[in-house]
């Protein structure tokens, strides 16, 4: 389009000698600039080299951000008698983003209680609902090493029973089921062949599209080709209760790194496919003055934080100094040791990089448990570290 007169006037053309003046500038600015920059990016490779090497020193491999693949699910056991979670609890599976809660809803043991020569599997301390759950209920029942012992042990009568209660609990009180059901049981080499065969026996009674999921401790995840595998499904790695219990001395028996490196150092996968659980709780390990094993406290006193009543002697260890009596109902004498226990949030983030390798393909961490006094010490941020610590961990092991 051609300008008109007064557009031409308003561009404000300058003079001739003007325009000489301002290609100088121009010619004097790009100098300048050209060497603002010359400068600029001699600085900036000085610096990436410098960074460059300080970060080779510091990683041996890049840290990246795991990707939502690699991160497990998380969610909780439920191990209370009653199920009537608090608002914290409450809070910690939303915050989570828990899809599922794994409840254990009875335990298998003995009933001794008439006779002492007749001993029956039967179930004990059924869970009682106090509120109905919002989730999806996975189903845990415990079962207790004295049943593979029980001249009454009939595997299938058992495995017959144990699926029916499970199912009539849950149409009872109205719970909507993961196709999962899981046994807890502390099997050895003298109840494994037993405790296989209950494992086979309720498989076979569940529905096709359910699933059979078995708990393992880390001597049996490592070494499963002496241990055996279960005819099960899948199986979840309880990463904790590591150490001897009964044994005296100021080590820590729920986690132990130097034991979890040794049992998650493996060179062969594990047959199964795993989920993993980690351990949220506390407790007091109680020895007399002769340091012989008592007993726990589920529950940590407050007298072991009243100098009062104990001194500590060493790292976690106390003695007592003046008698008291506990929650429990438990008389605890001058003289006697208690041995701290924790699960400390730096342990778990290091169990966690180690089984980010070991168990690579893990869906679900499973913390222990679900519970307001455990989860007031453990926010929402805590517990997602952990488990993008096993993302991570996973993700650099692909």
């Amino acid at each position: 389009m051609k300008l008109d007169q007064q557009s031409t006037t308003q561009l404000n053309v300058p003079e001739k000698e003007t325009i000489i003046e301002l290609n100088d500038r121009v010619h004097l600015v790009r100098r300048k600039t050209i060497f603002l920059l010359l400068t600029f990016f001699a600085i900036a490779g000085a610096s990436f080299g410098f960074f460059k090497y300080k970060g080779l020193k510091q990683h041996a491999a890049p840290i990246t951000s795991p990707s939502s693949t690699d991160l497990p699910k998380v969610s909780f056991y439920h191990w209370r008698t009653v199920y009537q979670p608090g608002e914290v609890s409450l809070n910690r599976l939303m915050e989570m983003n828990s899809d599922r809660l794994y409840l254990r809803l009875f335990e298998i043991t003995i009933d001794e209680l008439e006779n002492s020569w007749y001993q029956r599997p039967t179930p004990q301390a059924t869970l009682i609902f106090k509120q109905k759950p919002s989730l999806p209920i996975a189903p845990v029942i415990y079962i207790d090493l004295s049943v593979f012992r029980s001249w009454e042990y009939k595997v299938a009568d058992l495995s017959a029973k144990l699926v029916k209660r499970v199912m009539d609990i849950a149409q009872v009180h109205e719970l909507k089921l993961v196709q999962e059901l899981h046994l807890d049981c502390d099997w050895t080499p003298s109840t494994q062949k037993a405790f296989f065969n209950l494992v086979a026996a309720v498989k076979k009674q569940l529905p096709s599209d359910w699933q059979l999921v078995v708990t393992l401790r880390l001597d049996q995840f490592k070494n499963f080709t002496a241990t055996g595998v279960p005819p099960a499904d899948k199986g979840v790695l309880m990463a904790y209760n590591m150490g001897d219990l009964r044994k005296p001395g100021p080590h820590n028996s729920i986690l132990d790194l130097n034991t979890a490196r040794q049992y998650l150092k493996i060179w062969k996968q594990y047959p199964l496919p795993l989920d993993v659980a980690l351990p949220l709780f506390s407790w007091v390990v109680v020895f007399d003055d002769q340091d012989n094993f008592q007993g726990l406290l589920r529950s940590i006193p407050k007298e072991l934080e009243n100098r009062q009543y104990s001194r500590n002697i060493e790292l976690n260890l106390f003695k007592v100094e003046q008698s008291f009596t506990t929650p429990e109902g438990w008389q605890v004498p001058v003289g006697w040791t208690l041995r701290l226990e924790e699960s400390r949030p730096d342990d778990l983030m290091a169990v966690a990089e180690l089984l980010g390798k070991a168990v690579p393909a893990n869906q679900y961490l499973i913390f222990y448990h679900l519970d307001d006094s455990l989860l007031t010490n453990w926010p929402a941020k805590v517990l997602n570290d952990i488990a993008y610590q096993i993302g991570q961990s996973r993700g650099q092991f692909k």
